[in-house]
């Protein structure tokens, strides 16, 4: 009976979901982060 009315039911359809990732914010702190690593490091080599 129960088997019976779940085989009944309709199959459900699969859901996508879109994720922008040049639009994500860990992406954008994940380029900060290299951009700062860049700076940091010309700054310390000019230093030395």
């Amino acid at each position: 009976e129960v088997l019976a009315s779940v085989m009944a039911l309709p199959e459900e359809k699969p859901v996508e979901r879109l994720l922008q990732l040049w639009a994500h914010p860990v992406w954008a702190g994940f380029v900060l982060l290299l951009l700062t690593a860049f700076w940091i490091g010309r700054k310390a080599a000019g230093t030395f």
